[in-house]
């Protein structure tokens, strides 16, 4: 069998479709020609959809996707429905209704189609995700989904359009907007080539207006309620994929293996997240993630992960310091340096842990009574750490001390430590200031 090679099909999928990779398999014995009749074809093996290569069916128009941070778009408005004139409204009549600029349907087939709110959410008030008149598997984005995808440029509005830097791929067309007259009841359509608005979700119920993001020819970004007879464009954004453990997480451009251990799930490595410091300086709160690598060199903090004080760990939530306790004191999961969704764990999470230190090792670390097995496949290596006052790094392959979230007294905290020669771990108390490795458990 002989895998010949990749091309686009469209793969129904109800009223959407994906247009998803596939690779064709043939049984012709040495063969060079990729051109192969029907009846040699063997097998076919379709691929996952992956954000920025498939392509997305809709209603008989494909959507191109891109990918911008954690977030996957479509890459062109929307274009769904029958086209109504600028002296009627959308109704709730099971068509979907929408506006072309200047009511030509051409510009539609350019810009998209330009929606009254209530049509585009499909006449339901929106609680969480709202798929509105996006296809399945794709929503509306709120206020927030706008906030992450402006984030990832800078505020510049100018790295989202498609006549401006459009560095993000985004590829926004300034398609203009309707805007309702309140005294005739008709649409006025406006801006088209200076700037263009999408609908969120997110919405004020007492004034009947929603949340719009507009972007302006000079690299504008504004956000404001307007009235959702107001006529807009629409972006649709993927829906976030369900996490199930074993499935890896990207996280500061580092992969992350998970494991179930018991009833939690962890992440197989330590993490190496922020930017290093010297060994002899404090961590400090100054909104930068800091970390220490053994021996100063960022390979070892790519092979073993990084060191971390308590209270960057725990990014001085509460006023945390490293010898002052937070205030309150903490309840519930503490997020700290670990990505959304998952935290530091706590003593207790800690003590949940099978008692044989050899399960938690890797295979390969420590020897005699305290070589690893990993059965738990938590995979500890022995990293080391940063000793008290950054007076140097020790431990590397003999012992490893992960952080936990919970405060022993005002300078110390709760520590598991892991060592080469015995299969015993212990949770112990150590000051606050050494740098240790950090492990996340999910949510």
């Amino acid at each position: 069998m002989k895998a010949i090679f990749i091309c686009l099909f469209v793969v129904a999928l109800g009223a959407a479709s994906y247009s998803q990779d596939m690779i064709l398999h043939k049984h012709i014995t040495g063969a060079v020609n990729d051109t192969v009749e029907i009846a040699y074809i063997d097998s076919i093996t379709f691929l996952p959809f992956r954000c920025g290569y498939s392509r997305v069916y809709y209603s008989g128009t494909f959507y191109n996707t891109v990918q911008i941070g954690s977030q996957c778009w479509l890459k062109e408005n929307l274009n769904i429905g029958t086209m109504i004139y600028y002296d009627d409204w959308s109704k709730n009549n099971s068509v979907i209704e929408k506006f072309c600029y200047n009511d030509i349907e051409a510009n539609c087939a350019v810009y998209g189609g330009l929606y009254q709110w209530s049509e585009a959410m499909q006449w339901t008030v929106p609680s969480g995700r709202a798929q509105g008149i996006c296809p399945a598997d794709w929503h509306i984005p709120n206020y927030s989904e706008f906030q992450t995808l402006t984030g990832q440029v800078s505020g510049n509005g100018n790295n989202l359009i498609a006549t401006g830097t459009n560095i993000s791929g985004f590829s926004a067309l300034l398609a203009g907007y309707g805007e309702i007259d309140f005294i005739t009841g008709q649409l006025g359509y406006y801006g088209i080539g200076n700037n263009t608005s999408f609908w969120s979700t997110t919405w004020n119920s007492a004034n009947w207006e929603a949340a719009r993001i507009s972007l302006g020819s000079y690299g504008s970004i504004n956000s404001n309620y307007l009235s959702t007879d107001n006529a807009f464009s629409v972006r649709c954004v993927k829906d976030a994929e369900e996490f199930v453990c074993g499935d890896n997480l990207v996280y500061g451009g580092v992969t992350y293996h998970t494991v179930t251990i018991g009833s939690q799930c962890w992440m197989k490595e330590n993490l190496n997240v922020g930017t290093m410091v010297a060994v002899g300086k404090d961590q400090t709160n100054n909104g930068t993630i800091e970390k220490y690598c053994y021996n100063g060199l960022e390979s070892n903090c790519t092979t073993y992960g990084a060191f971390y004080q308590w209270a960057e760990a725990v990014q001085y939530l509460n006023g945390a310091t490293n010898t002052t306790s937070p205030s309150p004191s903490f309840s519930g999961n503490v997020k700290g340096i670990c990505p959304t969704g998952w935290h530091l764990p706590t003593l207790m999470e800690l003590q949940a842990f099978p008692s044989s230190s050899n399960a938690l090792k890797a295979v390969g670390q420590g020897s005699g009574g305290g070589a690893g097995t990993n059965t738990s496949g938590f995979t500890a290596l022995l990293a080391g750490y940063r000793e008290y006052n950054g007076a140097g790094y020790t431990g590397l392959t003999g012992r490893s001390i992960m952080l936990s979230s919970t405060e022993s007294s005002s300078g110390n905290a709760r520590q598991l430590d892991l060592n080469s020669t015995d299969d015993v771990f212990t949770l112990s108390s150590w000051q606050k200031t050494f740098g240790f490795s950090a492990r996340c458990l999910k949510d």
